[in-house]
Formats: C-alpha cells, sequence, structure tokens
C-alpha cells in the first residue's frame, strides 16, 4: 500500500476510510482519556470516585462489529415495569 494515496479503495473498510493519521489521532485520544480516568480516580475521593466510568474511551475502527447501545423498547411490559 505505499505510495497509494490514502482515498484508495485498498484503504477502505466497508466503505469507510481510516488513514495512518487517523489511527494515530484516535490512539493519542484514548490514551488522553485513559490517563485522565486514572488520575480522575486516583485524586477523587471514594464517593466520588464510584460515579466516575468503569473503562476509558475507545473509538471504533472501521471492520469492528458495533453493539447497539440503544435499542427501543416496545412491550408494555417493560415500559410499565420502567416506571414503577
Amino acid at each position: 500500500m505505499n505510495g497509494l494515496p490514502p482515498e484508495a479503495a485498498v484503504w477502505r473498510v466497508d466503505g469507510q476510510q481510516w488513514t495512518v493519521r487517523d489511527e494515530l489521532l484516535v490512539t493519542t485520544l484514548e490514551r488522553i482519556d485513559h490517563w485522565g480516568l486514572v488520575q480522575a480516580r486516583l485524586s477523587a475521593n471514594p464517593k466520588v470516585a464510584k460515579h466516575l466510568p468503569t473503562k476509558s474511551m475507545q473509538l471504533p475502527r472501521p471492520g469492528e462489529a458495533q453493539e447497539a447501545k440503544d435499542h427501543v423498547i416496545t412491550d408494555p411490559r417493560q415500559i410499565a415495569a420502567f416506571f414503577s
């Protein structure tokens, strides 16, 4: 892939374009978030620390299966149980 422009088809995964620069930027963001979370946990009191996220940010890469975090609930029993 050396010498090919980033917009070449070999750089695309499932129609998404991802370059080495994109990977380095995302990795940098994830590491900054991780270290920020570690620092927050170290400096926070235990009551506040339990409300911090358990995992650091992880951005999806092209081609990775993405889990559906939000879904619509239409079952009346589940809706009623939520409000009770």
